[in-house]
């Protein structure tokens, strides 16, 4: 059922968002911080908030290719390292499920304790990019042909592709649904990272960029498409193994990237070679959009103060990695994942769909509207009262949303600060109405999750933005 609301995100969200960040970029042949001073100099700040959405998003992100590049280099390790319960790392609730030891549901995998114990040992609580981006844009899609015929060909594999492109009506009424959609397509665009923008400054005026818009997003979002074939196959053919429905084993984030699926690899023959190139396809993926954003940066503060950065872009670049690599040792330590995850959940999220919106008020109110010429016909321009008829009808759709504040605002009781508090946040019959909604059979029987892949729950992060990363 998401993809239902994914694509209608694609066409009413990621199209338009796209081609406006390009035709920023090629218009003004700057980056981020500088387009946006051209069209509004008092909201250039939204510029600004880009780089430092790059930089947030970036000192976690590369951890996730850190995690990628361990279990490439475990991958010539045989047996797998993930497969077994005998290693330093195990504990005694360790087991291997297979067919027959479904009555053991309160274990945890050996992929799971591999994740958790060994690469995040968790203790406590809580100009030469050029030539390497052709080899790390085109090397996935190669790896994701050759694990989609292998996928196909397994036994299972039909039933987990069903369950894939199947759509369910009822979870088409749950918001959360379209809410995450939106947010996939944002994070999967890079739209308000400035990372289009910012490339699109570099093409020479009068190219087509709303044709490239087109091609890039419907490219992006048919090879998401690819992707999940690839995965739900593998999925199927595991369910299978287990004789276990295909909902029990499929999980999201880390759970499928770093637990699932390897566990998955793990059963087939050559199973070191296959989770070595799954591995590698990963790695070469998180460099290509890490150049995106290192590029970002670079370009916006260079942009900014050329007397200061122009002609020293490799020491910039080198500078910004440093930086941003200090920062990321958080991440790494004992306790990193949970550092890991403030920057998960902080780093991009609110603060994204904000800077797309006023990116969006800023290049069509600042630079479109206020910009506006007198209303012509056939050449004439109509007189001064026929303005301000237009304005007059423009302004009454708008008062609407000023006077019902307002009035809102009286009628509510309590201080200045309370009935902000109030009217700011949903009102609590609706939220329960929500929580009702979510509950199958009523107030009395909660909605059934499944366990992933029998094992306990996966105590791991989750979140658009990480899972989109991944």
């Amino acid at each position: 059922a998401f993809l239902v609301p994914y694509f209608l995100a694609l066409l009413l969200i990621g199209l338009p968002i796209m081609g406006l960040e390009f035709c920023i970029g090629q218009y003004f042949q700057r980056g981020a911080t500088v387009a946006f001073y051209h069209i509004c100099p008092l909201l250039s700040g939204v510029g600004y908030a880009m780089l430092m959405l790059c930089f947030l998003a970036s000192v976690y992100y590369i951890i996730i290719l850190v995690w990628a590049l361990f279990y490439f280099l475990a991958s010539f390790v045989s047996p797998l390292p993930w497969t077994t319960c005998d290693n330093a790392w195990n504990t005694v609730n360790c087991f291997i499920r297979n067919g027959s030891s479904s009555g053991n549901t309160t274990g945890t995998s050996p992929s799971e304790e591999f994740y958790n114990h060994r690469v995040l040992d968790i203790s406590g609580d809580p100009n030469i990019s050029g030539p390497v981006v052709y080899f790390t844009a085109t090397f996935p899609y190669l790896v994701l042909c050759i694990l989609l015929i292998r996928g196909l060909t397994l036994p299972g594999a039909s039933d987990g592709i069903l369950y894939y492109i199947r759509v369910d009506a009822s979870k088409l009424q749950d918001l959360n649904a379209w809410r995450d959609a939106g947010t996939q397509i944002f994070y999967t665009l890079g739209a308000g990272f400035g990372t289009t923008l910012t490339m699109a400054s570099y093409n020479k005026r009068g190219k087509n960029v709303l044709r490239d818009a087109v091609i890039i997003a419907l490219s992006n979002s048919i090879t998401s498409f690819l992707s999940g074939f690839v995965i739900f196959s593998m999925l199927g053919f595991m369910a299978y193994q287990q004789g276990a429905p295909i909902s029990s084993v499929v999980a999201q984030g880390p759970g499928l990237i770093f637990m699932v699926y390897p566990a998955g690899l793990s059963t087939l023959p050559g199973a070191n070679f296959w989770s070595a190139l799954f591995f590698f396809m990963l790695i070469t993926i998180g460099i290509d959009t890490a150049f995106g954003i290192i590029e970002v940066i670079a370009t916006g503060l260079t942009d900014s103060w050329p007397s200061i950065f122009k002609g020293r872009g490799k020491w910039l670049k080198l500078a910004i990695v440093m930086v941003e690599f200090l920062f990321g040792l958080t991440c790494v330590t004992r306790g990193g994942i949970y550092v890991f995850q403030m920057f998960n959940a902080y780093s991009a999220g609110s603060s994204l769909v904000v800077c797309v919106f006023l990116e969006i008020v800023t290049a069509i109110l600042f630079f479109g509207i206020l910009n506006y010429s007198p209303l012509k016909y056939d050449g004439k321009p109509y007189p001064w009262w026929g303005d301000f008829v237009g304005w007059t009808m423009v302004t009454l759709s708008l008062l609407c949303i000023v006077i019902r504040g307002i009035y809102l605002f009286i009628i509510t009781k309590g201080s200045l600060s309370e009935r902000f508090t109030k009217l700011l946040v949903p009102p609590k019959d609706a939220t329960e109405l929500q929580m009702e909604r979510e509950l199958v059979g009523g107030a009395t029987e909660q909605k059934k999750y499944p366990s992933l892949n029998g094992y306990s729950h996966w105590k791991v992060p989750s979140g658009p933005v990480y899972e989109s990363a991944v």
